[in-house]
């Protein structure tokens, strides 16, 4: 029997998926390929391992919905889950704004929500008064 759960994801890069996977201390970003999870269900798209987690979180390319089998939370916390799908959010409206020309700055709330304000520009701030790539 499968414990597999498949969700809605958000649409987002592979580099955004990367970027989301830094974001959460201890996970491994596997990038595109086949991963196995409970009873050798063999999953395409991007892998990603979360801490604690004993099968990787699997992002389909086409439909961007996302795979995990955490067994309820015997086989890995469910919030990790949570918090990659917040991130991968983020970073794909930070890479999106970057695209676009325009500056996001960050804020992590007190309730762990991340929000967004963007704003026309060139400068890319992070929320903690740094800046990245200017433009030449």
């Amino acid at each position: 029997m499968s414990h597999t759960v498949t969700r809605e994801g958000v649409k987002c890069s592979q580099e955004g998926w990367q970027k989301a996977t830094e974001r959460i201390e201890g996970a491994v970003f596997h990038g595109v390929g086949s991963f196995r999870q409970f009873e050798n269900k063999l999953l395409h798209g991007i892998g990603i391992t979360l801490p604690g987690h004993s099968y990787p979180v699997v992002i389909d390319l086409v439909t961007n919905e996302i795979s995990s089998d955490n067994y309820g939370g015997k086989w890995g916390d469910p919030l990790l889950e949570d918090k990659l799908l917040q991130c991968a959010g983020v970073e794909a409206a930070k890479l999106e704004a970057a695209n676009k020309g325009y500056s996001i700055v960050e804020t992590e709330l007190d309730n762990g929500d991340i929000q967004l304000h963007v704003s026309p520009g060139n400068s890319f701030g992070i929320g903690d008064g740094s800046v990245a790539p200017s433009g030449g």
